[in-house]
């Protein structure tokens, strides 16, 4: 099989699989709601979902555009079916090539992350099976408990700050601005008002991070080209 066979080849099944998600995907909250008999709100359903759905297209395409020269289209195809390719499929990709000492965008290093997004996707599963099956039952007095029902409350947030905070570290000046906006309009719009427009917030605050961060370095960006 020459590469442009192959290439071929992992288009069409990833397109075909990718198709196939969608339609199941789609299929699922369509079907109970015709067995259920359930009346859709179509138009609170589409103000609801054009936010986030801007704001999702916009990150899938620099994800793509980033991802494909690095892990190939196999490895990415595979990572966007089987989810959260930034935090684990591309890393386990990368590592993968990394161990194996080839070059990322070479034949070589798509067949190498395509097995170590694949072998991640399999072990991951396998994880979660194990879990809902062994470890829900032990867990399940703790969740229901008086004394830690109060910080599963709060345990996103608090997973959100762990991840962030290293990233806001590294660039204090560009972050704290874009930090510090949203904190500023929950306090002034209330949490209520805030949690029923935050989709179309976080899609401002985006434009408005871009914006500062560009305002932020512009002079740099002139004394390099003086």
């Amino acid at each position: 099989m020459t590469v442009t066979e192959y290439n071929d080849r992992v288009h069409l099944l990833g397109r075909v699989t990718i198709f196939i998600c969608i339609v199941a995907l789609i299929a699922v909250p369509v079907g109970l709601a015709a067995y259920y008999g359930v009346q859709v709100a179509w138009g609170t359903l589409f103000e609801i979902t054009v936010s986030p759905f801007i704001t999702y297209l916009i990150s899938s395409i620099i994800g793509l555009l980033a991802l494909v020269p690095i892990i190939g289209g196999g490895a990415l195809y595979v990572a966007n079916v089987t989810g959260n390719v930034n935090n684990v499929k591309a890393p386990a990709a990368i590592n993968g090539m990394d161990i194996c000492e080839v070059e990322p965008g070479t034949e070589k290093g798509d067949v190498v992350a395509l097995i170590a997004v694949c072998v991640t996707s399999i072990i991951s599963t396998l994880i979660m099976v194990a879990g809902m099956i062994f470890l829900a039952p032990i867990f399940k007095p703790m969740y229901e408990s008086e004394f830690f029902s109060p910080a599963f409350g709060v345990i996103l947030p608090a997973l959100y700050g762990a991840l962030l905070t290293p990233y806001f570290m590294k660039g204090i000046k560009e972050n704290i601005v874009p930090f510090l906006m949203p904190i500023v309009l929950i306090m002034i719009m209330g949490s209520k008002l805030y949690g029923r427009y935050s989709s179309y917030i976080m899609l401002g605050m985006m434009v408005l991070s871009v914006a500062y961060v560009w305002f932020l370095h512009k002079g740099d960006a002139e004394t390099e080209d003086e």
